[in-house]
């Protein structure tokens, strides 16, 4: 199985919010497992949330920074 780890800074619903869940929803679950990387209250992390996908906190938005990469490990 593949791991794959999906990360987003945004906190609103736009394009590329939207391409990530697509893309998890799509992939065969059987040979993927996505998780996503998101702010709190953000959009995406909600709808992850809300839909039982793995999902790991990111502390801050915008810029991905050091800290954020600490919040994945």
């Amino acid at each position: 199985m593949i791991s794959v780890i999906h990360v987003n800074t945004e906190r609103t619903w736009r394009g590329g919010e939207k391409q990530v869940y697509n893309l998890i929803k799509g992939l065969p679950q059987d040979e993927f497992r996505s998780v996503i990387a998101a702010p709190v209250k953000g959009a995406l992390y909600d709808k992850a949330q809300s839909e039982n996908f793995p999902v790991i906190l990111l502390r801050s938005t915008g810029e991905v920074s050091i800290r954020q990469y600490q919040d994945i490990k």
